[in-house]
């Protein structure tokens, strides 16, 4: 669900985030640095690596494979982190990922959508209290 307020949030301003080029362009300038780099640290763990083999395998969208391909190969290295949320939004939502899949221990799955939902929202907070801000009559509200 955090993702599709990320989605909902850029449909809002007419862009849709689904694209790489979008995301490269519209949401990647968004993130602190310091905090996406402390992410990586903590998804540089066997228990994470084992929970995105489990979407990995069960992804159908070349994007989705490619970049959760690309953080299993090397958890310290490039992938797009957005790709990481959407990817588990994308097996949540149809059906094939549950906290207790019987592969995964619901802990680590609650740790990871915790901290995936802790780096996005806020970044979606601040962007809307933006346009919020911007509106004509935020003055007299």
């Amino acid at each position: 669900m955090a993702w599709g307020t990320v989605e909902s949030f850029f449909n809002l301003k007419g862009i849709g985030i689904n694209s790489d080029r979008n995301r490269t362009n519209h949401l990647k300038p968004l993130y602190d640095t310091t905090l996406e780099s402390n992410l990586r640290s903590e998804f540089n763990n066997s228990e994470y690596l084992k929970f995105f083999g489990v979407v990995h395998s069960e992804c159908t969208n070349n994007n989705h494979i490619q970049e959760i391909g690309s953080y299993l190969a090397n958890p310290s290295g490039n992938y797009e982190l957005s790709y990481l949320i959407s990817g588990v939004r994308h097996i949540f939502a149809h059906g094939i990922l549950t906290p207790h899949s019987g592969k995964i221990k619901p802990k680590t799955t609650i740790e990871i959508c915790e901290k995936l939902i802790g780096f996005f929202l806020p970044i979606i907070d601040l962007e809307f209290s933006k346009v919020v801000q911007n509106h004509p009559q935020y003055a007299t509200i």
